[in-house]
């Protein structure tokens, strides 16, 4: 979403300090583009706001997130700098504040053809407590903006079991670790999406990056459907060509 502001002042007019600013939080369904400006007693600005369909920073198609646009999230400011993937809840993007980087998740509203959704961010929210409790190794949740639907949550550097496996790369040594994360998901009476783009290998060890939980079934088991994708199975295959 794009505000556009244009300013007429006088030569008399001179920038703002301290001024607020204008963002999600205090002018709902509006983004922050331009500079304000504070008048002398008498004078007067006058500028235009155009308002795109969706209130928030981020469109839900890929690629029309420009490099370096900046989101405002909870008050704080993220800039966002790639997309990192796309899957049935959202688009997940790498940003970065104060030196920091971290994924910011914008919920989108596309339809899946084999998936039921309900309240997403509440969904998020509810999925991500149930993982740390039946103590899956899962990214942190920083924030959480529900009128924008945005997740701010820790970014866990490495290399995706997908793009391993993609690569040639064994992940003959990780699977004692999927198996363990599968057991504790069994117990709390959960299933984990157990396609490999969903686990990152970071010094050592694996972390299931997505919060997706569903109630228990042997179907969705990562002995019965998840161990399909972790080699170069015919299963595996067939993904990478529908998906190159």
């Amino acid at each position: 979403m794009i505000v556009f502001f244009t300013f007429f002042r006088s030569a008399e007019c001179h920038p703002a300090i301290n001024l607020p600013r204008i963002t999600a939080q205090n002018v709902r369904g509006f983004r922050k583009r331009g500079t304000a400006v504070h008048n002398r007693p008498g004078q007067h600005a006058c500028f235009c706001i155009i308002q795109t369909e969706r209130p928030t920073g981020i469109s839900d198609k890929p690629g029309s997130v420009e490099m370096n646009m900046i989101v405002s999230v909870n008050g704080i400011e993220y800039e966002v700098l790639k997309l990192l993937g796309h899957g049935k809840g959202g688009y997940s993007y790498l940003a970065s504040s104060h030196g920091k980087q971290v994924v910011l998740k914008q919920i989108h509203h596309e339809p899946c053809d084999y998936y039921t959704f309900g309240n997403k961010i509440e969904s998020e929210k509810n999925d991500y407590q149930r993982l740390k409790d039946a103590g899956i190794r899962i990214p942190m949740m920083i924030t959480v903006d529900e009128t924008d639907e945005i997740i701010i949550k820790e970014y866990i550097e490495g290399p995706t079991v997908f793009e391993m496996v993609r690569d040639g790369i064994s992940v003959e040594p990780f699977l004692i670790q999927i198996r363990e994360m599968a057991e504790l998901a069994k117990k709390a009476g959960l299933n984990i999406d157990y396609f490999p783009t969903n686990f990152v290998v970071c010094d050592g060890l694996i972390y299931y990056v997505d919060y997706e939980c569903n109630p228990y079934s042997d179907e969705w088991s990562f002995e019965n459907w998840g161990i399909k994708y972790w080699g170069r199975t015919p299963e595996f295959e067939e993904y990478l060509k529908n998906n190159q």
